[in-house]
């Protein structure tokens, strides 16, 4: 995964948590937890409307952030976004690098012997 690619997820796990009731202590505690597993030593910090991600690397400063208001309760997402920093910070589960654009074609848009798309195919069948 790139520097890019971590700070994302951290900064992805960390808003789901915060944005869905979990505590901010708890919610701090874990993006740190995600971000020492993934080789970043660094911070999030929240601020008014997002949560804000520092590093300090090889003498250069990185800071991402991400907007988030924390405005539902969903502990069923906050429950699996915890599990998932447990199992990547113990290293039982591997981040996924994202495809890239030209890598092949996504699921999506992947075509069938017939030549449609599933979407295309469905309209069809509902005609």
């Amino acid at each position: 995964m790139t520097l890019e690619e971590r700070v994302d997820l951290v900064l992805a796990v960390a808003r789901v948590l915060f944005v869905n009731g979990q505590s901010t202590e708890q919610t701090l505690a874990a993006a740190e937890r995600l971000g020492d597993a993934l080789g970043l030593h660094a911070k999030v910090i929240p601020r008014w409307g997002e949560l804000q991600f520092q590093s300090l690397a090889n003498d250069a400063r990185l800071i991402s952030a991400v907007s988030a208001d924390p405005t539902n309760v969903a502990m069923g997402r906050v429950a699996s976004a915890m599990r998932a920093v447990d199992d990547l910070s113990t290293g039982r589960i591997k981040p996924v690098t994202p495809r890239r654009r030209g890598s092949g074609p996504s699921p999506k848009h992947h075509r069938h012997r017939h030549g449609y798309s599933r979407s295309r195919r469905r309209r069809a069948q509902r005609r």
